[in-house]
C-alpha cells in the first residue's frame, strides 16, 4: 500500500478495515504469518493473491490470471 510492491502487517490491518473486517492485531498476525511462504517478514504480490483467495475477495482462476500477467510487467 506504500508503493513498495510488498505489505507489512500493519498494511494488511488497514486493508482488512478498508474491506469493512474489523480485525485484532493478533488476528492480522496469524494470517499475515500463514501466507508469508517465504518469511520474509513481507507479503508480496503472489502471497496477497493467495490471501485474498482464502478471504473470499478473489477466486483462484483470477489469482492466477493476476499472477501470470504480474509476471509479463516485472522487470527483467
Amino acid at each position: 500500500m506504500d508503493g513498495s510492491g510488498q505489505i507489512s502487517v500493519a498494511e494488511l490491518r488497514t486493508f482488512l478495515e478498508r474491506m469493512g473486517r474489523q480485525m485484532p492485531y493478533e488476528e492480522a498476525l496469524a494470517l499475515f504469518n500463514s501466507h508469508d511462504s517465504n518469511d520474509d517478514g513481507m507479503i508480496d504480490f503472489k502471497e496477497f493473491m493467495q490471501l485474498a483467495v482464502s478471504l473470499g475477495r478473489l477466486d483462484e482462476q483470477a489469482a492466477a490470471h493476476a499472477e501470470k500477467e504480474a509476471e509479463h510487467l516485472a522487470p527483467q
